[in-house]
């Protein structure tokens, strides 16, 4: 067990500064079969747009994604949000 202390990294990897983030990891999450994503530190005044339009236009598993946001489900995974 550690005992250090860390420190709290709170940024929103969801816009679109981070696009090429994105790219590489929503290929990735697709190659594996993922079919939900659980999103941490949304700052909902934030534009997330880039990210949302990507993976719309190639979702997870196979069916459209939700637009919820906190957690982006593939329909059919049999996962509720």
């Amino acid at each position: 067990m550690c005992d250090c202390v860390l420190p709290r990294v709170s940024q929103d990897w969801f816009i679109s500064r981070y696009g090429f983030i994105h790219d590489r990891d929503l290929t990735l999450m697709r190659n594996m079969n993922v079919t939900v994503i659980r999103v941490w530190e949304w700052f909902f005044a934030n534009d997330h747009t880039e990210f949302l339009d990507k993976y719309a236009t190639a979702p997870l598993g196979d069916a459209s994604p939700s637009r919820c946001p906190h957690t982006l489900v593939a329909a059919g995974s049999g996962t509720t949000a």
